[in-house]
């Protein structure tokens, strides 16, 4: 099915992007999509996946420190930023992230998560491994929580986690996306638990923790790092949750640095995980 098209500029002139509207999945979705400089792009392209109550331009700091040789794709995920409707539970966030790249014609990817992003993210990499060339996962959000009321909180306290700049994007997104869709999403998320799906994760991974992330404590980071088979963690001082408008230029430079060392793999084509949590999994 053909999706409308049209072209949006991000802060730099470099960072021009076309929006594209499509239908993935049986949802509607909107795709920001940066084309690589260069004929054919250098490496493969790379999916930037956002968190709760945001879009795709929580990506936009980092968009002008990533190389223009990558094709760059940013979604809004169903429920959130231009795409309409009520959030998906986190597994189907991912079947329908996955709908995205068939349509797009794109057979795999650099998968880049941040926050709910990162739970969507790993499931795709999970449940999808053919179309995930490598998995980086940004204050990853996946563990459900216990202290509800302490988190929500937090959670209504932005200045405490999010750096002052940065507010009117967070603002601007989270009443956009009102408040029904931000509750779902917020109950979606609160419950979703991705630990039973790290260990069959077999895509080089990346975890990058902000070290002063009041949202999900660094000890998250270091678990989930634990829980992936060969993945590596890495800590960015002076970071808070919302590491791609914290620290874009830093956080590009382990995105290329990372992408570099795994450019020539080719992802796995079997071994998907089902889904199915063992005995006595939370």
């Amino acid at each position: 099915m053909g999706g409308a098209r049209d072209v949006t500029c991000a802060d730099a002139p470099s960072a021009q992007v076309e929006k594209t509207r499509l239908v993935a999945a049986g949802r509607r979705v909107v795709v920001r999509r940066r084309r690589a400089a260069s004929t054919p792009p250098a490496s493969p392209p790379v999916l930037l996946v956002h968190a709760l109550a945001a879009s795709w331009r929580w990506w936009r700091p980092v968009l002008p420190h990533l190389g223009r040789g990558r094709e760059i794709l940013l979604p809004d995920l169903p429920g959130f930023g231009g795409s309409p409707g009520l959030p998906c539970p986190i597994p189907d966030q991912a079947r329908i992230l996955a709908a995205t790249l068939d349509h797009l014609g794109i057979a795999a990817a650099h998968v880049v998560g941040h926050s709910m992003g990162g739970a969507v993210s790993a499931e795709l990499a999970a449940r999808y491994p053919e179309r995930v060339v490598s998995l980086v996962l940004v204050d990853s959000a996946g563990r459900p929580f216990r202290a509800f009321p302490h988190y929500l909180g937090r959670l209504a306290q932005p200045w405490s986690w999010c750096r002052p700049s940065f507010i009117p994007t967070l603002v601007s997104d989270v009443i956009r996306t009102r408040p029904l869709r931000l509750a779902v999403g917020i109950r979606r998320l609160l419950v979703y638990d991705i630990r039973p799906a790290l260990p069959a994760i077999a895509v080089p991974t990346l975890v990058v923790w902000g070290e002063k992330d009041r949202l999900l404590p660094s000890e998250a980071g270091s678990d989930m790092a634990r829980s992936i088979p060969g993945a590596r963690l890495e800590t960015l001082r002076g970071a808070g949750h919302i590491v791609p408008a914290d620290r874009p230029a830093e956080l590009a430079r382990l995105l290329e640095d990372f992408w570099g060392r795994v450019s020539n793999r080719i992802p796995e084509t079997r071994g998907a995980w089902t889904g199915e949590r063992p005995a006595g999994a939370p």
